[in-house]
């Protein structure tokens, strides 16, 4: 894809080159709920808007998300406004990987260079549990209903299926706790003094 039609993509999102991906996530949301439903701010155009117009700006904002997706896959533009390079080793490594681990998305999330803070503000998931999972503490993570959302929240910013990554990861946490490692931890009451 050449650059011109990334920085089209951008503008059809109304972004510069340099967004970052949550941004660029935040506006595609707020842009489809613009055009897909008699939002309040779209009610003085609505009818100046034929349905078919509003499907064509749904599919170009559609394309451009997508396209952006693939860039941001492919190193994204780190701040530097650069357009990514050819990131056959991105493509190659997610083709090796047969199951998600924690060392896996490791690998994923440091060849796409993105930083266990970055996704701990995106996602809201705090570090200390991404740092877990990437290494498979266990024993450090909390129940597995709220585990599995995390990795799920973690996924979808390493731009992976979402679905495959949290079923291979839940299936290695399941199987510690089959295997009788689950040790309950003792809470100890803590005084809160002024």
């Amino acid at each position: 894809m050449n650059r011109d039609r990334y920085l089209r993509d951008f503008e059809i999102l109304e972004f510069t080159p340099d967004a970052k991906l949550k941004d660029v996530r935040k506006a595609y949301l707020f842009l489809q709920d613009l055009y897909s439903s008699e939002s309040i701010a779209s009610l003085p155009v609505t009818d100046e808007l034929s349905y078919r117009d509003k499907q064509s700006i749904l599919d170009d904002i559609e394309a451009a998300y997508q396209h952006l997706l693939d860039f941001f896959a492919a190193g994204g533009t780190k701040g530097t406004g650069q357009l990514p390079p050819d990131r056959t080793d991105l493509r190659e490594l997610v083709e090796s990987i047969s199951a998600y681990d924690g060392p896996s998305l490791r690998k994923v999330r440091e060849c796409l260079g993105i930083s266990i803070e970055d996704i701990a503000q995106e996602t809201r998931v705090p570090r200390h549990h991404l740092r877990h999972i990437e290494a498979e503490n266990f024993d450090e993570l909390p129940p597995p209903v709220y585990t599995r959302g995390f990795v799920v929240n973690f996924a979808e910013v390493l731009l992976l299926d979402p679905q495959v990554v949290a079923k291979d990861f839940m299936s290695r946490y399941n199987d510690w706790r089959k295997a009788g490692t689950d040790k309950p931890r003792l809470r100890t009451k803590r005084s809160f003094r002024s």
